[in-house]
């Protein structure tokens, strides 16, 4: 189909790579062997070879033990666990990463293995839900291209194949859609009117948990941008230059207790779909039904 590319950052590899240094220079440092370090921490013989080669990203939990194992100061330590999050922290830039199609390879990859994804959409409609021209017109914007040129088609056809998760067995996929995602004309009406029919039909599905963020909702948290949650291990999240990858434990369990509030102020069922109708009666489409839904707040 299409040629696999790598998807990890040159710069937090290259973060990564320093931070593995430094770590094997301290523990050289302190006169300690591999195995030596290994029983100091409690850990296996073969995480610490993988840390101080920088085949595994260390937590900051593991960088403090290492550094309070090998005796290092706390001004080291803290630098030491201040470069952690950097090497954590993958930011791609989207000129680059269209040619390379490596920000939706990764996203479908996250899709396909993890068993619960979290998205909060706040401009725009989840790329798994989104119909063809939406989503052509969306990445043309974004990566500021013709609509008929050849990568954005690429793009698009990518994007679709990212639709098929909504279909995967044993996989929950709860969705929170700020309502202004649903009036929003960065594209033609039609296309807006054909989006929103196809929303109705993907909110009747099964699999998954569709919410909407209505106007007149009260509000526990001010979130700052959209962003998708995969299982407890990553968390995406779009820039306006490019898409941010966050694997810090404590920073995803913000954005877990994030989520959780907003979905408690969103509306599901009935009621998310009479805000959906009414949106898509506002583009000139007919109002449809949907029926069997217990109505929740």
């Amino acid at each position: 189909m299409w040629e696999r590319l790598p998807t990890q950052s040159v710069a937090v590899e290259r973060e990564l790579g320093r931070l593995a240094k430094r770590l094997r220079s301290l523990r050289l440092g302190a006169g300690l062997t591999g195995t030596e370090l290994a029983r100091k921490t409690g850990w296996s013989q073969s995480k610490v070879s993988k840390t101080e080669t920088g085949a595994q990203s260390p937590t900051e939990a593991d960088v403090r033990e290492w550094a309070h194992a090998v005796g290092a100061s706390k001004r080291i330590t803290a630098d030491l666990v201040a470069q952690a999050k950097r090497a954590r922290t993958d930011h791609t830039v989207w000129d680059e990463s269209l040619r390379k199609d490596s920000i939706q390879w990764e996203a479908f990859d996250q899709e396909t293995a993890c068993r619960r994804i979290r998205e909060f959409s706040l401009v725009g409609l989840p790329g798994t839900v989104q119909t063809p021209e939406y989503a052509r017109n969306v990445l043309a914007r974004v990566f500021r291209l013709p609509l008929n040129d050849p990568e954005i088609d690429r793009a698009t056809a990518l994007r679709m194949e990212r639709g098929r998760v909504l279909g995967m067995p044993r996989k929950t996929y709860q969705m929170i859609i700020a309502e202004p995602c649903l009036y929003w004309l960065m594209y033609p009406r039609h296309v807006l009117a054909e989006q929103l029919e196809h929303l109705i039909d993907v909110a009747g599905r099964g699999s998954v948990e569709l919410s909407i963020l209505p106007l007149d909702a009260h509000l526990a948290v001010a979130p700052a941008h959209g962003f998708v949650i995969f299982d407890r291990e990553v968390v995406f999240v779009d820039t306006i230059v490019g898409d941010l990858k966050i694997r810090e434990p404590e920073a995803i369990g913000i954005y877990e207790f994030t989520f959780e509030r907003l979905w408690a102020s969103a509306l599901r069922g009935p009621d998310a779909l009479t805000v959906m109708e009414r949106a898509l009666a506002a583009c000139g489409g007919a109002p449809r039904s949907m029926t069997g839904s217990r109505a929740t707040r």
